[in-house]
């Protein structure tokens, strides 16, 4: 076995032993090199920050200005509770980026997902997720679990680990996501539940 197939192979059955991974292995992993941008900001100048941030991070190479692009919004809780779901500044900067880099206003839209707990349609409100996405910027909103949305079936062209046990009677996604940007809009947390 060559030795760099080697290395990489130690270095997965040491992740999946909880052990850590060598600092230099994005050396030899076969895939690409994260870019991470880091600024202080402030409540005066976090959607500057972000356009700057989503800037220092080249976004324009990886989502084509042809395609539709989703923002997955991440409703966590249908309440407003700090550093629980997508900020609405970060939804602004994001989309405020996107319109002045040259994306067009009707391929850009918002995108809930439904959750067990979480009502989306209340979320979206208490937290501000909809007065930005339609209320300041006119775009549109999409609930991707409103019946007038189409899912399809998924068929995956290579063995998958686990999830096509998880979902036995096939993998089923969004029509309108197949060949789309998605921006998703993380939140770093614990869940409030």
């Amino acid at each position: 076995m060559p030795a760099r197939l080697r290395d990489l192979t130690q270095t997965r059955h040491a992740a999946r032993a909880g052990r850590a991974w060598p600092a230099d292995c994005w050396r030899w992993m076969p895939m690409a090199r994260s870019c991470v941008a880091v600024l202080r900001t402030s409540p005066k100048n976090v959607v500057e920050d972000i356009k700057r941030l989503m800037r220092l991070a080249s976004y324009q190479k990886f989502l084509p200005h042809d395609a539709e692009t989703a923002l997955k919004i991440n409703t966590s809780w249908q309440y407003y509770y700090p550093g629980c779901s997508t900020t609405p500044w970060q939804l602004d900067g994001v989309i405020a980026t996107l319109l002045e880099d040259g994306y067009s206003k009707e391929k850009i839209f918002g995108c809930q997902n439904r959750t067990v707990v979480v009502n989306a349609r209340r979320g979206e409100l208490a937290n501000r997720h909809k007065q930005v996405v339609v209320g300041k910027y006119g775009l549109r909103n999409i609930h991707l679990y409103d019946a007038d949305e189409e899912w399809v079936r998924y068929t995956p062209k290579t063995k998958m680990r686990v999830l096509d046990g998880v979902f036995p009677e096939g993998i089923r996604i969004p029509k309108r996501l197949i060949g789309a940007n998605v921006i998703h809009l993380p939140t770093m947390k614990t869940h409030v539940f």
